[in-house]
């Protein structure tokens, strides 16, 4: 009689176990000229493509209040699984137009899982744990993609990635959201995939005067990947771009300095040594530096005088 009182109480108050939830906040540049309609087809892409529950959009915020609105979604409570997306552009100018978080910003402290499309300037803002891996020079390798735990504590330590976005001018930062409202849109029943799109920005961001570098700063801590859903992480895509839209250069010398800014100021990254050829994708606002792929596994940048055109 009390075990059947005790279920009949557990039935009337609805008492389950909360299942998880993926969840986005949205805020592009310029995001009070949106259209209610382009709002729409952003969330049912998100709801039908990739089974999100819950799609946010900053229109009346100010850039100075969207590092704020930031870290309230990422630090709200969660449960078991929960996934969470951030996806946010905008200018990086120290005035009243940028969204950067400033030197005061206290860190954003995520507590579920997170796939964060923002500008390279939130990569000092969100506390990433000890042993996240970061993909700049080099493709994502999978001996690579789970990191080492240190001194963090695996309750702690959600799935984070962090795939930085260009914010050094209006007509980049418009190019690079086209780039990722087309991915979305072609999603069908995928997962969002971090090394998909740094792959997608490093070939289809082709902007000459930027001085964006995609980069992907990932701590993975080997989740299952089916509570990873609706990310993944696909080490296995090749950039099939390359040789049907790069303008393939020979280079000068046996020996490549290889740059992860667009700048020779602060000395080469790493040394390529005898690479024949380079796959040259774009130059930055010197146009004395160059951005180009070696065999699809290398991306960053040159010196044009290191090069042959």
């Amino acid at each position: 009689m009390f075990a059947f009182l005790v279920l009949t109480l557990a039935a009337s108050l609805n008492i389950s176990p909360a299942e998880a939830q993926s969840r986005a906040l949205i805020s592009l540049h310029e995001a009070g000229q949106m259209t209610w309609e382009k709002r729409v087809i952003l969330q049912e892409r998100l709801r039908k493509h990739f089974g999100f529950d819950e799609t946010r959009f900053l229109v009346d915020t100010t850039p100075e209040e969207v590092p704020a609105a930031v870290k309230t979604f990422l630090e709200e409570p969660t449960e078991e699984n929960d996934q969470r997306l951030v996806w946010v552009s905008g200018l990086d100018k120290p005035d009243h137009r940028s969204i950067c978080p400033d030197a005061t910003f206290d860190p954003i402290k995520p507590r579920a899982t997170s796939l964060i499309l923002a500008p390279t300037c939130y990569s000092n803002a969100i506390l990433i744990p000890q042993g996240a891996r970061r993909f700049s020079l080099g493709s994502p390798e999978t001996y690579k993609t789970t990191a080492r735990i240190g001194r963090v504590q695996v309750s702690d330590a959600p799935w984070l990635a962090h795939l930085s976005l260009p914010a050094d001018g209006v007509q980049f930062v418009q190019d690079v959201d086209t780039i990722i409202s087309k991915y979305l849109s072609q999603g069908s029943g995928a997962n969002l995939d971090p090394a998909t799109l740094l792959n997608l920005l490093r070939g289809s961001f082709d902007q000459n005067g930027s001085n964006y570098t995609p980069s992907l700063t990932l701590f993975d801590r080997g989740i299952d990947p089916e509570d990873l859903h609706p990310f993944a992480f696909n080490v296995k895509h090749k950039p099939s771009w390359l040789n049907r839209h790069a303008q393939k250069i020979d280079v000068r010398l046996n020996e490549l300095p290889f740059y992860d800014h667009a700048s020779a100021k602060s000395g080469s990254a790493v040394i390529l040594y005898k690479p024949d050829t380079v796959h040259v994708l774009r130059h930055g606002r010197n146009k004395d530096m160059q951005f180009v792929a070696v065999n699809a596994r290398y991306f960053g940048w040159v010196r044009k005088n290191d090069l042959t055109f």
